[in-house]
């Protein structure tokens, strides 16, 4: 191989890692991870005999819902916890595949989280429950 071909190949290949890793960094940039390590919790309210919250952890783009105690620690009573994928463009959240299945004595039922709205450390999140599109209902979350 000539000096000419060598200086033309290494040129090439400069040129294409260049632009490798602008477009990796770029992509990088449109992901805000920035609810990562977040934790938001529902009023906690008095069930009979205990106090119960729903709370909200991201973290790695990822999400997981469960019922906690009025210290926010996941609850005994808690049956299934929800997971998800979330991506966040400035205020607004949207949550994917995220649900939540619980079998209970009183019935089972699910909850799919669907969309949120930061404001300062109020969430305002939407979902569907049960599967009835025709209504859908909102929660209020607080950053903990």
């Amino acid at each position: 191989m000539s000096k000419y071909m060598k200086k033309v190949t290494l040129l090439l290949f400069a040129a294409t890692t260049l632009l490798t890793v602008s477009c990796n960094k770029d992509d990088e940039k449109d992901i805000d991870h920035s609810l990562d390590g977040t934790k938001w919790a529902t009023k906690i309210e008095d069930w009979y005999y205990f106090k119960s919250c729903d709370v909200i952890e991201f973290f790695d783009g990822q999400t997981t819902s469960y019922d906690a105690d009025e210290n926010y620690h996941i609850t005994s009573s808690a049956s299934t916890m929800g997971t998800g994928k979330y991506r966040k463009d400035g205020s607004k959240v949207t949550f994917q595949d995220f649900v939540e299945n619980h079998n209970s004595s009183t019935g089972n039922y699910t909850i799919t989280f669907l969309s949120g709205e930061i404001t300062g450390t109020i969430m305002k999140v939407q979902y569907e429950y049960k599967g009835d599109t025709t209504r859908i209902n909102t929660r209020t979350y607080t950053k903990i």
